[in-house]
């Protein structure tokens, strides 16, 4: 394998591995923000006064 080629398949390889590390922290921050949601929303609705 010459030395462009070579270099073009380390390039792929880290730019696969950073897309991946990217999509992880997608789907971790959409998680967080999930359960942020749910937490503010259960906050919300203990602060509302209660109407009889």
């Amino acid at each position: 394998m010459d030395t462009i080629t070579q270099q073009l398949s380390e390039v792929k390889a880290n730019l696969n591995c950073i897309d991946s590390k990217g999509r992880k922290q997608i789907t971790q921050a959409k998680i967080s923000l999930t359960q942020t949601n749910a937490t503010g929303s259960k906050q919300i609705s203990s602060a509302q006064p209660k109407l009889h």
